[in-house]
């Protein structure tokens, strides 16, 4: 029988090369033969702290949750965000946020952040100029579209009328993705 624990004591991890890293991890995983299970996992992430659980589904699945908080200088110093560091640079505060991934047994993950910006400002012109205290919804979806494919949907602001909407079908089947095709609105 297969039954065990990791402990993590404050070590960093850096889980994909695309992804900033798990500051001061502590925490454990708890596992055995069916899955595992994180139980009191926080790290520092995105310059603020997370908290962060999930585990194997009874259907074979892996889900798992992250929620923190962002600060500007964070997300200025996760180069791996590619334009979102570079948008950070406009930014100042921080904002809570939500990271969903699901992994199922195929392996096609599914990954979605969630945040309302309040708490985080943009100096960048109009429409995009944004002061700390409003809110500004963040949607951000990736989903698999077949084999070396997926699907990142983006969209900014709420109702019929949101300050940006972008959809992107990327080949990632390489060691770095590339834009297939995309659309802006």
């Amino acid at each position: 029988t297969l039954k065990g624990q990791l402990q993590f004591g404050g070590v960093d991890v850096k889980l994909r090369p695309e992804l900033p890293p798990l500051a001061g991890l502590r925490g454990r995983i708890d596992f055995d033969r069916r899955g595992l299970q994180l139980s009191g996992v926080t790290a520092r992430l995105l310059g603020g702290d997370a908290g962060i659980d999930g585990g194997t589904q009874r259907d074979g699945s892996l889900r798992f949750a992250v929620q923190g908080q962002a600060t500007a200088e964070g997300l200025r110093r996760a180069t791996e965000l590619g334009a979102v560091t570079r948008l950070a640079q406009a930014a100042s505060g921080q904002a809570a946020y939500r990271f969903q991934l699901a992994i199922p047994a195929n392996g096609q993950s599914e990954l979605s952040v969630t945040s309302n910006l309040q708490g985080l400002a943009l100096d960048l012109p109009a429409p995009g100029r944004k002061e700390a205290d409003a809110v500004l919804p963040l949607r951000l979806l990736m989903t698999p579209t077949g084999t070396g494919r997926d699907e990142l949907r983006l969209e900014l602001g709420s109702g019929t009328a949101p300050l940006l909407q972008a959809q992107l079908q990327r080949d990632i089947s390489g060691a770095s993705s590339q834009v297939l095709r995309g659309a802006l609105a």
